[in-house]
This record gives structure tokens, C-alpha cells and sequence, in this order.
């Protein structure tokens, strides 16, 4: 078996490649990192973790309303959280453009101490285009990033986003980390 030659990155020498030190200057010959074991591990790790739902839970993204239809001051199940949307208000973002925000209250019946902003995520959908998320100076946002121990519930929490007319809204719930789908909730352009 003849083993293949490559020149030391130290000293510029021919020598095998399978050596683990230069015969001329002692230097170590390396392997790349894409073959080493600790390499190979991290990878596989991480496309475990980019494949199966981080959710805690057993996947399930349900609806406690009947038919699996969402509604304005029902439960909905998400993973391991409970979410009620209360309302949808007017309001303006912070450089005055027009903005929907949503009020609502979570509850984590998961096991770990998290935050609603890192459990449940929100897209809102207009004329079938997906709205910008808008940043208020004056609603209860910050509170999203507190962290709550399990079965405790954070009320009136928000989020807002830019609005593009005034039809109808699809509010979609859903964990911020899963590959489940999430519930949709329709709800006219609020009145104000």
C-alpha cells in the first residue's frame, strides 16, 4: 500500500500523509478539522437539533375552541402554552405609522422557566401579504422578555405590527421553535 505524499506545512519536506510529525523538522501533521471526531459530533448535533422540534413537548399545536376555530377571548393551546388573545387594537408604531396591536395573556404549563417572547410567536397576514412587525413605545412589550416559572400566567402582554389597509386580519399562533402548524385566528379590522 503506497501512501500518498504531501509536503510539511512547517518546513516545506515531502513525507507521508499519514505520518503524524515531519521525519525533517518534528512538526505535527494535523488533520483538517472537517475529519476530526469532535467535528463530526458537532455536526451531527446540530442538524439533530435543526431536524427535531425543540418544543419540550409532544409537538401538538392545538385549538381548545370548538371546531379548531380560534376566537378573541378563547384559550388556544400552543405546545406546552396557553394563549388568549383578549383584543386587536388601532395603534401607531413609533414613527407614526398606522399599527394593529395584539393583547394578550400566556400562561407556560411547560416544564423549564422561559419567556413568552422565546415560547409563542405571532405573524399577521393583510390582503394576504404579511405585516411588518412595528415597534410601540407605549404598550406593555418589554414584559414578553420576563421569564415566568411554570404555570404561571403574564397578562395583557402585546405585539404590534404595521398595517397596510383595513380589512380583515389573520392572526397566526404559534411556538417560536416547532414544526407544527399554527392555529389562525380571523378577526375584522378593529374599529377606533
Amino acid at each position: 500500500m503506497a501512501n500518498k505524499l504531501m509536503n510539511c506545512k512547517t518546513c516545506g519536506k515531502e513525507m507521508a500523509s499519514s505520518a503524524k510529525t515531519c521525519p525533517s523538522c518534528g512538526a505535527k501533521n494535523k488533520k483538517p478539522i472537517y475529519k476530526r471526531a469532535w467535528f463530526i459530533i458537532l455536526v451531527i448535533f446540530i442538524i439533530l437539533i435543526i431536524i427535531v422540534p425543540v418544543n419540550g413537548g409532544n409537538g401538538s399545536t392545538t385549538s381548545t375552541t370548538k371546531a379548531g376555530a380560534a376566537e378573541l377571548g378563547k384559550p388556544i393551546t400552543i405546545g406546552d402554552y396557553k394563549v388568549t388573545v383578549q383584543k386587536v387594537v388601532i395603534s401607531k408604531d413609533y414613527d407614526g405609522k398606522d399599527a394593529i396591536t395584539i393583547v394578550y395573556d400566556w400562561t407556560n404549563n411547560s416544564e423549564p422557566i422561559v419567556a413568552p417572547m422565546f415560547a409563542v410567536s405571532f405573524s399577521v397576514f393583510q390582503d394576504g401579504k404579511k405585516l411588518e412587525s412595528a415597534i410601540i413605545t407605549d404598550n406593555k412589550s418589554a414584559d414578553s422578555l420576563a421569564e415566568a416559572r411554570p404555570v404561571i400566567s403574564v397578562e395583557g402582554l402585546s405585539s404590534s405590527f404595521i398595517t397596510t389597509s383595513k380589512n380583515e386580519l389573520e392572526i397566526e399562533v404559534g411556538e417560536l421553535i416547532s414544526f407544527g402548524e399554527p392555529v389562525l385566528l380571523k378577526v375584522p379590522f378593529p374599529q377606533g
